[in-house]
């Protein structure tokens, strides 16, 4: 079902009932931008407590309109109590000049850290072991960009077999992909 809807409030129940249909439990959002507002909307409506949103770039604009929108919607980040998760610690320090305050957040490591995301990787296979299947769902444009070829490689290589890959979209990537999978 296309995702993209004139309507907010539409918006919002689609991705109320995807989640709750899909029995979703966690949610990574990227990009960070007003425009996910719905979707964050929708999931916390349909009980997920772990919403994550992806912060990919420093905070550093000089216009003071836009500081103000940037403050007010990471104050409704924290009102849903939604994860921030930088993608490093100079993104992290460029939130705390602007007094951006979220009690829920956490860098991910640049991925060439490879040792010390495998250390934390071990930590949470063994704290949070579950008898549950687990979903990796991707919702987005199936296009060369969004790279969803490494994501399935990547998958394949998985050895839990108590996980499930679901790629959710349209484009004209859609054919390489199937056949990938």
């Amino acid at each position: 079902e296309e995702l993209k809807s004139r309507s907010t409030l539409i918006l919002t129940y689609k991705i109320f009932y995807f989640c709750k249909i899909n029995k979703i439990e966690s949610l990574i959002i990227y990009p960070c931008n007003k425009k996910m507002l719905p979707v964050m909307l929708g999931a916390k409506l349909a009980g997920i407590n772990n919403i994550f949103v992806h912060i990919g770039n420093t905070i550093n604009n000089n216009k003071r309109i836009e500081l103000i929108k940037i403050k007010i919607l990471f104050k409704i980040f924290a009102l849903l109590e939604v994860f921030l998760v930088p993608a490093s610690e100079s993104i992290r320090k460029s939130l705390e000049t602007l007094k951006i305050k979220n009690p829920k957040i956490a860098i991910i490591n640049n991925s060439c850290a490879t040792s010390k995301i495998k250390r934390v990787s071990d930590i949470s296979r063994t704290k949070y072991q579950s008898n549950k299947i687990n979903n990796i769902i991707m919702i987005a444009r199936l296009d060369l960009i969004k790279d969803q070829a490494t994501l399935i490689k990547a998958f394949s290589r998985l050895k839990y077999r108590d996980w499930k890959l679901k790629i959710i979209g349209k484009g004209h990537n859609y054919k390489f992909l199937k056949n990938l999978s």
